[in-house]
């Protein structure tokens, strides 16, 4: 699954429909959540998983895509670049906090999800970060896991890969998650089909940040 889901909800409770949108959470208060001391612990056990297939258990939604990006060397560093950057979670509807420095493994981060009328934040923290070069292979990926006061549980790992044999470059997505709190459980259905949005989004920010 992309982690990208409902969380703690920022704006009026009530009737929805015949009120304002809720405010947009202010920009401070953002990079709070994600540096907050004492941030939650992780909420799933098995941390650094995605990196291995066999270390998805059953019990979870597994979600795995990708697209091709384009040819040569020169692309692959410019795809390096926009992973590192988080440029796949930077969507529009979704963001990425705070904006700089994420590319170290555990550093916290929060994910601003706008769904009309509502925008939520999810706590979450980079537990993959990985480079991997040889005569024939070379790719980066990056990754995240969700905190305790994440809606879901799981963790999603990007990469780009480039093939020096046939000079291909591909972005691809391997996540594994599911509903930890009553909301998310409640609104599965829903909450699966923000992840195909953002597993198409995310591959065509990918598309657009190397074109």
């Amino acid at each position: 699954r992309s982690a990208a889901g409902c969380g703690r909800v920022h704006g009026p409770t009530g009737r929805a429909p015949r009120l304002p949108p809720p405010r947009r959470p202010p920009a401070a208060s953002r990079r709070g959540y994600a540096s907050r001391p004492g941030a939650p612990p992780l909420s799933y056990p098995e941390v650094g998983a995605t990196t291995h297939d066999e270390g998805l258990r059953k019990g979870y939604t597994i979600a795995r895509y990708g697209v091709e990006l384009g040819q040569g060397e020169p692309l692959f560093e410019r795809a390096r670049a926009s992973l590192a950057n988080w440029d796949q979670c930077r969507l529009g509807w979704v963001e990425v906090v705070p904006e700089t420095s994420l590319a170290v493994l555990g550093t916290n981060l929060a994910v601003l999800v706008h769904v009309p009328p509502s925008y939520f934040v999810n706590g979450g923290r980079v537990t993959v970060l990985a480079e991997h070069d040889s005569e024939r292979h070379r790719s980066f990926s990056i990754g995240y896991g969700t905190l305790i006061d994440h809606a879901e549980q799981g963790e999603e790992k990007f990469s780009v890969s480039w093939d020096k044999t046939t000079g291909l470059v591909r972005y691809d997505v391997v996540a594994f998650s599911k509903p930890r709190m009553a909301a998310a459980r409640l609104l599965k259905f829903w909450t699966r089909r923000l992840q195909r949005r953002f597993a198409r989004d995310s591959c065509l920010a990918m598309q657009k940040a190397v074109a």
